[in-house]
């Protein structure tokens, strides 16, 4: 391989799937926030082509991406027919891209969605409790997928997922945050 190659695949397109990925995370709050509104079904079509660029552009994390749908999928939290556009988008798209999946791609889905679908599932008995507010908190920041990441990463070598979750989580609490101080995007 080329010189070019070589810093284009060590370098350039896995710090291009960590812009993507943040600005999935940006779009996916700002659809949140939007509910059904028009335009919501707009940032949802975007954040699912972003998180499907990501997922093409560092194949590692393509299997968190798609168990984060699937988790949220399963757990019935894609609730809204923009957040059904966008989830929709990401497959779609990721199922063209083709990106080299590794061996671990099917095992790597399968956990993350379980880990996914048991952030919501918590977060969302412990919103129900309303008994300790400090758990309710704990557990609406969904800890799990970021913990199973990092196992994931400490077992296999394969950090990717990690880099990846905390540049999508850290933009969509930057984009709840500014939401809620009336700043714009």
């Amino acid at each position: 391989m080329s010189r070019t190659g070589v810093l284009l695949t060590q370098y350039l397109l896995p710090i291009l799937s960590l812009a993507f990925s943040v600005l999935a995370g940006a779009l996916t709050k700002a659809t949140d926030r939007l509910g059904d509104k028009t335009i919501a079904y707009f940032t949802g079509a975007a954040y699912g082509a972003t998180a499907a660029l990501a997922a093409n552009f560092l194949p590692d994390a393509a299997p968190l991406f798609l168990g984060l749908v699937l988790g949220n999928l399963f757990a019935r939290k894609i609730d809204t027919r923009a957040h059904g556009t966008g989830a929709f988008t990401f497959v779609v798209l990721l199922a063209l891209a083709r990106p080299n999946f590794t061996p671990l791609f099917l095992p790597a889905t399968v956990f993350f969605a379980a880990t996914a679908f048991c952030d919501e599932l918590f977060a969302e008995r412990a919103k129900k409790a309303g008994k300790i507010k400090n758990l309710e908190k704990a557990f609406s920041l969904r800890p799990l997928a970021p913990l199973a990441c990092l196992a994931f990463g400490i077992a296999t070598g394969v950090y990717a997922p990690l880099a990846t979750i905390i540049a999508f989580d850290a933009s969509y609490a930057a984009a709840g945050y500014l939401i809620r101080s009336g700043k714009p995007l």
